[in-house]
């Protein structure tokens, strides 16, 4: 599996850098083998490859949904600093979430969307738990299960 990895990450290098010196396509493959082996455990070693096909496919759907929710929290974001009374248009809260994601590569989605999303910040994840930063509650934790909702479909 490092193998298939090294060749996406090599082939995506080649693809974004347009440099095809010696210089640039060692750096290319350097880059990617470091990459493919320090991210090794972060791949499914079911050794099924049609199901990991699979779940890239559904992310890349994932992906343009999560760019949409991106963009309408910025426009919520930019409302609230825009407010003449921004103070009673917030509620900054710190609360903890339970996943229900059970591969540590769900939860890294899940985290990293989270903190994608303006407004909200994840702190740590720990097990289930996720310790999440939001500027509003209000919306926040619905927020949050849209996330793994969507995240469920992708990894199941």
């Amino acid at each position: 599996m490092v193998f298939i990895s090294f060749i996406l990450f090599l082939s995506v290098w080649l693809a974004l850098s347009g440099k095809y010196d010696v210089f640039h396509v060692s750096l290319g493959i350097i880059s990617s083998l470091i990459v493919a082996y320090t991210s090794r455990d972060l791949i499914n070693n079911s050794n099924n490859i049609c199901k990991n096909i699979k779940i890239f496919i559904k992310f890349l759907f994932y992906i343009p949904w999560l760019i949409y929710q991106i963009i309408l929290s910025n426009f919520m974001i930019t409302r609230i600093v825009l407010s003449k009374n921004v103070i009673k248009n917030i509620n900054p809260r710190i609360f903890t979430y339970e996943t229900v994601l059970t591969s540590d590569l769900a939860k890294m989605f899940l985290a990293n969307s989270i903190t994608l999303t303006p407004g909200t910040i994840t702190i740590s994840v720990v097990d289930n738990k996720l310790t999440i930063h939001a500027l509003k509650e209000e919306g926040a934790i619905e927020g949050v299960k849209a996330i793994e909702d969507k995240l469920l479909k992708v990894f199941s």
